[in-house]
């Protein structure tokens, strides 16, 4: 396979390029307004360009317009950015899938009541279960503009909290705190982060006034509240079993798994892209293998795109402290990263004295072609253009690891099979 170098490493634009092509598309009846049915992506699809709806649901009509602190805000517009904002996120399939198809539902619903026909009554409170920095907060956000949108609420806003928010410290107080917490999350959607610790009590049964109050206020403010609850997989499956109110009002869940090591590769690119920093390919070889040693150590208390965020603010300082060592710093100097100021150090049991990356070679797959393509480190991260004519952005993701001296082979690259084709450009 030929490749030729067509540029840079500018690729922040065509990431979900890359996801789109991933997901089907649903059709829509040709009535429905554009603006607010999207496919498994997010994003709207339109089957009858042009075409005038015969009738808005009322949620969506262009005269519900309310001002937030002075501000005209359609709901149209709220739904709209908010599905752009979830497609935004780098991985998260599955939870783009879940959130595809409960636009999906509640799309039906609007079009069945313009019809005259009954809705069906289903709660919309969700369980969250995935490990640290995997994005539960971020999507409850964006659920909460979703309701919004479709006018279930009637405001955008999300209350978060966990169980020092909701448990007092002596005999009635818990159930005053909770209420208070409810009242002030009417109309919006409420957060409960590590929710599994209401029903891990020691030495009294505050945690479960709690629950019991939250569940009563969930049945008296069905229409006006949102409940989210959010944890740790197997803690969460034991909250929802000790009490049989729990498994009956949450019946929705997501489940956010880890990111993987090209996505948190993507993550940390687009984090230096959007502070104006740039990379040199040796650079982004170590920043890979760092990623893939982090992910083979991890646990249940990996912190996944806090984890990126840390690597990316550690080297930052790692560079800030080389550059400060020059006489003379040029602009050139201050927008590079250089492959020393990666920071090893936050993976543990790793010695980068031997490693040598000069002889390795990265895996690819043309979008184009479908040609599988083996690289050397000088094309990763940068436009090529393989024999077939397409042009796309060569992934640094995928090492091959027997051509890295200096690591175990058995550290890297086993699980970005999936992910090996370049991100295509026209």
């Amino acid at each position: 396979m030929v490749l030729t170098k067509t540029g840079g490493l500018n690729t922040s634009r065509h990431y979900m390029q890359r996801e789109l092509q991933m997901v089907p598309d649903i059709s829509k009846p040709s009535h429905f307004p554009d603006s607010y049915f999207v496919d498994y992506a997010g994003q709207p699809v339109t089957s009858n360009p042009g075409s005038t709806p015969e009738k808005v649901p009322p949620s969506f009509s262009s005269s519900s317009v309310l001002s937030i602190n002075g501000k005209e805000e359609n709901p149209d517009d709220i739904l709209k950015n908010a599905l752009e904002e979830l497609n935004a996120l780098e991985g998260l399939h599955s939870v783009k899938m879940e959130i595809s198809n409960l636009v999906a539902f509640l799309t039906i619903q609007k079009e069945r009541a313009r019809h005259g026909m009954k809705e069906l009554n289903q709660a919309l409170h969700y369980v969250f279960t995935g490990n640290p920095g995997t994005g539960k907060t971020s999507v409850a956000r964006i659920l909460a503009k979703i309701f919004y949108g479709f006018g279930i609420l009637k405001s955008q806003k999300l209350t978060e909290t966990d169980r020092s928010g909701l448990v007092g410290g002596y005999v009635g107080q818990t159930a005053i705190k909770t209420d208070e917490l409810v009242q002030n999350s009417l109309d919006g959607v409420l957060f409960i982060d590590e929710a599994y610790a209401l029903s891990k009590d020691s030495g009294n049964d505050y945690g479960q006034e709690a629950i019991d109050t939250l569940l009563k206020r969930m049945e008296d403010y069905r229409d006006r509240l949102i409940v989210i609850v959010a944890g740790y997989p197997t803690p969460m499956s034991e909250f929802l079993l000790s009490n049989p109110g729990l498994s009956s009002r949450f019946t929705r869940s997501i489940t956010f798994d880890d990111y993987s090591v090209p996505e948190m590769c993507r993550i940390f690119e687009k984090m230096c892209k959007n502070d104006e920093y740039k990379f040199t390919q040796a650079t982004l070889a170590h920043a890979c293998i760092l990623f893939n040693f982090a992910y083979y150590q991890r646990n249940e208390h990996f912190g996944n795109g806090r984890f990126v965020r840390n690597v990316y603010e550690n080297t930052t300082m790692k560079q800030s402290a080389r550059l400060t060592s020059l006489k003379q710093i040029t602009k050139e100097e201050l927008a590079t990263i250089e492959h020393p100021d990666i920071p090893f150090g936050m993976v543990s049991e790793f010695n980068t004295q031997n490693l040598d990356i000069s002889q390795s070679r990265w895996n690819g797959i043309c979008p184009g072609c479908q040609q599988k393509i083996k690289a050397k480190l000088d094309f990763i991260g940068k436009r090529v253009t393989c024999k077939c004519e397409q042009k796309f952005v060569f992934p640094w993701w995928n090492p091959i690891p027997e051509s890295i001296a200096g690591i175990q082979s058995d550290m890297i690259g086993s699980q970005q099979d999936k992910e090996l084709y370049g991100i295509a450009m026209s």
